[in-house]
């Protein structure tokens, strides 16, 4: 086994080790054990992926995640039997701790450890996402979604480039019967147009929820930066 290996073999555990230094934080009760389940679990994803790359053979992987999913599983069902908790998550960091030990020892280096940041982020974000959820009511959720469709969903689809009223005749299917050089004009941008109408509406959510006006600014250059 040579050093690349052990180190990969370290970092796996060490990723682990993280995970379960978060989910351990807190807690009265069986803290040292959870961590070093979390570090386990992760090196048993770079052991299997490991065995599976000098066999030739995905099996042993498979198997792997297989064992701590079952596991994860009954682990739930405990929790939901003596403490009546029915919260998942817990159970689904074990079985995603592991994919990072099988990331790592697939020579994902930068992946597995940028997962790893994001995981314990989100599952030290509890407190943060129950106040949000309190702060936060459906219309301006729904606001919300529709601002993501607008500049997520529409906007990238749109041709952005500037179109004439010769262009929308031609489209039409008069091409050839109007020949004019106000016509020519190229005036009409459908990307520049929605980015506008983005623009206005983010206004309005920062009219409403008020943003500070640093995020305002920020828009407004974009703004002319998608248009012109």
């Amino acid at each position: 086994m040579d050093t690349q290996v052990i180190l990969q073999f370290i970092l796996a555990i060490g990723l682990g080790l993280l995970i379960g230094f978060e989910r351990g934080i807190g807690k009265q009760e069986k803290t040292e054990e959870e961590i070093r389940t979390f570090a386990l679990i992760s090196f048993l994803g770079a052991l299997t992926t490991y065995i599976s790359m000098e066999s030739n053979s995905s099996i042993f992987a498979i198997i792997g995640f297989i064992v701590v999913s079952v596991f994860a599983f009954m682990f739930y069902g405990y929790g939901i039997i003596k403490n009546n908790e029915n919260g998942l998550t817990t159970e689904l960091a074990l079985v995603t701790t592991f994919l990072l030990g099988v990331f790592v020892m697939s020579g994902y280096y930068q992946m597995a450890v940028i997962l790893s940041i994001l995981i314990t982020l989100l599952l030290s974000s509890k407190k943060f996402f129950m106040n949000l959820t309190k702060k936060i009511s459906m219309e301006e959720l729904q606001n919300t979604i529709k601002f993501a469709v607008i500049a997520l969903v529409i906007l990238p689809m749109l041709p952005n480039q500037k179109y004439s009223i010769m262009d929308l005749l031609n489209f039409a299917g008069f091409e050839g019967k109007f020949d004019n050089t106000i016509l020519n004009l190229d005036f009409f941008n459908p990307y520049g147009i929605w980015s506008f109408c983005l623009y206005y509406f983010f206004t309005i959510l920062t009219i409403e929820r008020n943003f500070s006006s640093f995020f305002f600014k920020l828009f407004s250059f974009l703004k002319f930066f998608y248009i012109y």
